[in-house]
């Protein structure tokens, strides 16, 4: 699981409804998919991940610009 911290208030779908919302600043979110982008990615790639207990997607470009990786401390890994 890859944890990010985000540093700004980021739009995410919820993947239940399809209806939006606004995910704050500084709250930790969770996802299981974090594409290869060395190489470079489509700007319109969505990610799953997991706020407060909901599974919502978000493009993975706001992950990456607006969230930093943290430290997983129940398990060591980043």
């Amino acid at each position: 699981m890859h944890r990010f911290r985000l540093k700004s208030a980021t739009v995410a779908v919820q993947q239940e409804d399809g209806r939006a919302a606004m995910i704050p600043s500084g709250v930790e979110i969770a996802t299981a998919e974090l594409p290869d982008t060395r190489n470079g990615f489509d700007h319109s790639t969505f990610v799953t991940v997991d706020w407060d207990g909901k599974v919502m997607r978000m493009f993975l470009l706001d992950l990456l610009e607006r969230g930093e990786r943290v430290d997983n401390a129940a398990d060591g890994r980043r």
